[in-house]
């Protein structure tokens, strides 16, 4: 029986990719740190939860530098010697100050081509919600780094949405002008425009639910940001007003979904 590509949704932007025995993973978070280590402190990654949902993987694509994409990836590049993580200079930077030794640091830009067997990815430009005032989550790292971090120490320098292709299928993550089949989208800000050129036949929303939330509590939306179209409801409706009879699919935290059936089959959730 031949292998067909799966995915996982891992809670907040996390996405695992399954093809055969080959595991891709893009921005695995599941420590979840309380929200008053915005200011204080230095979180420690929640290693055993890591590898309990996580036992084993190959790649990771890291979309940008801060905390909630990013804090996990030591922990499973430790976990799994073989496994290479790509991502920005500060990417890099910050996995080196937690331990990560420079064969699993893969430094990468906007328009190159990974090959990651079987997987083929394009690195494209991304888009990010504009910050709150007041945090320091953007530029350059700070001089001094300590590990564990704080989380103010992970900047974002680049964003990058991620284009591939695996067993016949074309996927984006992230806002980008590019056609594809499959969409993972943050609903909390996504262009109108953008979404007619894409004209995915599914889109998987992420990066919706309270991401300062621990894992064994039921999952709650976001709050509302104003001026984003921040709401899975408002998401839908633009959806379905820009591109009517486009699938939207909500996954349950990680369970396993075949690509091809949830695009060969009337699902309604």
């Amino acid at each position: 029986m031949n292998a067909t590509l799966s995915f996982r949704w891992l809670g907040v932007a996390g996405i695992e990719l399954r093809l055969g025995e080959r595991v891709l993973l893009i921005d695995p978070f599941l420590t979840r740190p309380p929200l008053r280590y915005l200011r204080f402190g230095r979180p420690a990654p929640d290693v055993a939860r890591i590898s309990r949902h996580i036992p084993n993987c190959d790649y990771i694509l890291v979309s940008h530098a801060h905390y909630d994409h990013l804090m996990d990836v030591p922990v499973l590049l430790h976990q799994n010697p073989q496994a290479i993580a790509c991502g920005s200079p500060n990417t890099c930077r910050l996995l080196e100050v937690a331990g990560v030794p420079q064969n699993q640091r893969r430094l990468i830009a906007v328009g190159e081509r990974l090959v990651l067997p079987p997987f083929k990815v394009s690195v494209l430009h991304g888009e990010h919600v504009r910050l709150p005032p007041g945090f320091r989550f953007a530029g350059s790292l700070p001089e001094i780094l300590r590990y564990p971090l704080r989380l103010s120490d992970y900047r974002m320098d680049e964003c990058f949405a991620f284009f591939l292709e695996a067993d016949g299928y074309r996927i984006l993550y992230g806002e980008a002008p590019q056609p594809a089949d499959v969409l993972f989208a943050a609903p909390l800000r996504f262009s109108v425009e953008t979404l007619k050129i894409i004209q995915p036949r599914l889109i998987v929303p992420i990066h919706w639910d309270r991401f300062f939330r621990p894992l064994d509590k039921p999952v709650r939306p976001l709050p509302g940001l104003p001026r984003y179209v921040n709401s899975l409801k408002r998401f839908k409706r633009m959806v379905e007003t820009t591109l009517p009879g486009v699938r939207i699919w909500l996954p349950r935290l990680f369970e396993d979904y075949q690509l091809s059936s949830l695009l060969s089959t009337a699902y309604d959730r």
